[in-house]
């Protein structure tokens, strides 16, 4: 499956290639297997990183230089910007791995804010069918991603979400016609698995 065009990107100012294996042996595993690049800005700082996971409300982000806990950063992809807080940077074989928790928005602020735009193909598993469905995630966030596909989910139903690197679970939150035979759905996931040696098929 085609990775989005960011992640083939060269990240230098401290950063690293998204979608590659380090020299020490780690890969971007994380989120669907989405080694997104991004920067992080302060008043001193202007640094590359590469998002290795998202949680609730957190962001992980693999840097080749050491963060203060504590540092206010702002964390831009595109035009997409999040007001966050480093609160742990650990080693990392040659590198860093700092948590980056986002400073409380308004929730309709949240919904905007937190979304970062990404073009990679996976497939659903759907309980009540055998064959797959072909889908496009079209945008990643703290709470899940969200999904253009041709057929609708149901609110509240588990699908299995396939990647090339990784398998995810689960729920529909919501899903709405586009009016051209495609559906936009977001879904909130509650576990990603990496597949063993992350090739596509």
């Amino acid at each position: 499956m085609p990775a989005s065009s960011q992640s083939e990107r060269v990240m230098d100012q401290g950063g690293v290639r998204a979608g590659e294996e380090s020299q020490d042996g780690m890969l971007n595993a994380c989120s669907l297997g989405f080694g997104i690049p991004v920067v992080m800005k302060s008043s001193s700082l202007n640094l590359v990183g590469i998002i290795e996971e998202i949680r609730p409300h957190a962001v992980s982000i693999l840097v080749r230089q050491a963060l203060a806990e504590g540092t206010a950063v702002s964390i831009e992809f595109g035009a997409v910007s999040l007001e966050s807080a480093i609160v742990t940077c650990q080693p990392c074989g040659s590198k860093y791995e700092v948590c980056a928790v986002m400073l409380d928005r308004g929730e309709c602020d949240r919904r905007t804010a937190e979304r970062f735009p990404v073009t990679q193909e996976v497939r659903i598993w759907r309980a009540i069918s055998d064959s797959p469905l072909d889908a496009v995630v079209v945008d990643l966030s703290t709470h899940g991603l969200g999904l253009e596909l041709s057929s609708s989910l149901e609110n509240g139903e588990t699908v299995m979400i396939e990647s090339a690197s990784n398998t995810a679970f689960g729920v529909a939150r919501h899903c709405a016609s586009l009016g051209d035979g495609r559906f936009h759905a977001g879904v909130e996931v509650f576990h990603v698995m990496p597949k063993e040696g992350g090739t596509s098929d």
